[in-house]
């Protein structure tokens, strides 16, 4: 059977969703769904000849570099599995960070903000002070 080791993984290295591999297909001549790109990543789907060599374009690779055959589907596939696991953790794991450091980046520019209000405040604040000279008592 053949089954596609490195679709998925040359897709997301492209940072793109399987409906652009999609649209790109279908582009270069052959129309590939999403749901069927979805399937060939997963190895659930046979790829024909011309959904390889379209795939090849779109990703302009040789079609041996994505499609290879498997002997035996159940012993690749924990490991795939446990591989595929791993890596949406660290992108998950990515995109919290991101977004930590994105919220950090609020939190400083806001505390900067509000400390430089308060320092022109207290600057206004003294000029008003200093305005009220001492008056001098008449004899």
């Amino acid at each position: 059977m053949h089954t596609c080791i490195r679709l998925r993984a040359e897709r997301q290295k492209r940072g793109w969703t399987q409906a652009v591999v999609s649209r790109m297909a279908a582009e270069s001549g052959q129309a590939i769904s999403q749901y069927e790109i979805s399937q060939l990543e997963r190895g659930r789907l046979n790829p024909t000849p011309p959904e390889r060599d379209a795939l090849a374009r779109v990703f302009q690779i040789a079609p041996e570099a994505l499609w290879v055959l498997v002997e035996s589907e159940s012993e690749s596939e924990p490991e795939d599995r446990s591989v595929r696991r791993a890596r949406e953790a660290q992108a998950r794991a990515d995109a919290a960070l991101e977004r930590a450091r994105e919220r950090a980046r609020i939190a400083k520019a806001r505390a900067d903000a509000t400390v430089a209000k308060a320092l022109a405040q207290a600057r206004r604040s003294q000029e008003r002070l200093a305005s009220f000279a001492p008056m001098e008592a008449t004899p």
